[in-house]
């Protein structure tokens, strides 16, 4: 099953704020959460965060931090953070609403 990746106003903006290289890098990471979002594998340091409802996950890619959230078929990427700017506790999970209120677009060009 292939999974639809949705993205946050937010982590498109801190994603356009590199250059072309780290762009297409951290994009075709997250390309792996296309297929099986929910499992660790090689190429994909996934993390289950506990404590949240609904289910969050983490990427690590690097020393960026992406958190995110499965329904259904679309893999909603909320936050892109870099590893140590932020604790996990700080960010703002999504909800079930907040999901449906956002339908974020595709990766930036």
């Amino acid at each position: 099953m292939r999974y639809e990746i949705g993205l946050h106003p937010n982590a498109v903006n801190f994603i356009n704020k590199f250059s072309q290289k780290t762009k297409e890098r951290l994009i075709s990471k997250m390309r792996v959460l296309e297929d099986r979002p929910k499992l660790k594998r090689a190429g994909a340091d996934i993390k289950k965060i506990r404590a949240v409802d609904p289910e969050a996950y983490r990427l690590r890619i690097g020393d960026y931090r992406v958190i995110y959230a499965v329904e259904e078929d679309t893999v909603w990427i909320t936050e892109i953070m870099l590893r140590g700017k932020g604790a996990i506790e700080d960010v703002s999970f999504p909800t079930r609403n907040s999901v449906r209120a956002w339908r974020g677009g595709g990766f930036p060009k």
